[in-house]
């Protein structure tokens, strides 16, 4: 089924892509290549009830090309809140952004695995993501944002996004399927993108179900060597067994030297 509804969001793109929409090189947006800090925290909250947050510290190395951004990361994450045992993950991060030249298309991808502390259920975790980025307007430029894994466009574009996670053992806790609307602006130092559109779920212990979701990322930067972010991606779960909304809140630096 999930192959049906990708290859419907793909058609219903292509057919939306405008012939002017040309992409010469991909546009980096805050920090530079080479050496970088991120830190980040995430908090969540299941109808108002929140979850446990993570904070992640990873030291991480950044390549910068026309066509191709590459990046990777490790460094340690630590898990606290309500409902967890506190403790310290170890987490690594691949990830990259790739312009075919003479296209307008950006493909892009993560993929972060963990090395999950948890008493009694040591082991590897894993999380991965890809999508397609299009513009849909000659004015759009596909951007990445080295150090948090955001592929973005000033002006309108299209995200055609699949993000799964498999906890420790190899069961696959979900996988999404995100076809979404967004909308980039900059004025100055600020920059700000918004998101929204269906997501299609399928886990192993639960039917497919879809949600409605979004993404608001908004940074701050004055130059080239730091940058601030807060994202909020809100989803509003239609399950039957588990109705309500979902909301994630995260904020962070980017600190390259």
């Amino acid at each position: 089924m999930h192959r049906a509804l990708w290859c419907l969001a793909l058609s219903a793109s292509a057919a939306a892509i405008p012939s002017t929409a040309w992409a010469d090189e991909l546009q980096s947006t805050g920090i530079e290549g080479g050496f970088f800090l991120f830190s980040e925290q995430e908090a969540g909250w299941v109808q108002s009830t929140p979850e446990a947050a993570r904070t992640s510290i990873r030291l991480g190395y950044g390549i910068e090309t026309p066509q191709f951004n590459l990046g990777f990361e490790a460094g340690p994450r630590f898990i606290n809140g309500v409902n967890a045992v506190n403790r310290t993950d170890w987490s690594l991060m691949l990830e990259g952004a790739w312009v075919p030249k003479g296209t307008s298309l950006e493909i892009y991808g993560e993929y972060a695995p963990a090395w999950e502390t948890k008493a009694g259920n040591e082991g590897l975790q894993q999380e991965a993501k890809w999508g397609l980025l299009i513009p849909l307007s000659a004015s759009s430029e596909p951007e990445f944002d080295i150090g948090q894994g955001f592929a973005a466009a000033s002006g309108y574009y299209l995200k055609v996004e699949q993000e799964g996670l498999w906890s420790v053992g190899g069961s696959q806790e979900y996988l999404w399927t995100r076809p979404r609307l967004g909308y980039g602006l900059s004025e100055g130092a600020l920059s700000m993108d918004v998101e929204a559109g269906p997501s299609f779920r399928w886990s192993d212990a639960q039917s497919p179900h879809t949600d409605a979701a979004g993404l608001i990322d908004v940074r701050y930067s004055t130059n080239e060597r730091w940058e601030l972010y807060v994202q909020y991606e809100p989803r509003y779960r239609f399950q039957a067994e588990q109705p309500g909304l979902i909301q994630i809140l995260r904020g962070g630096l980017v600190f390259s030297f």
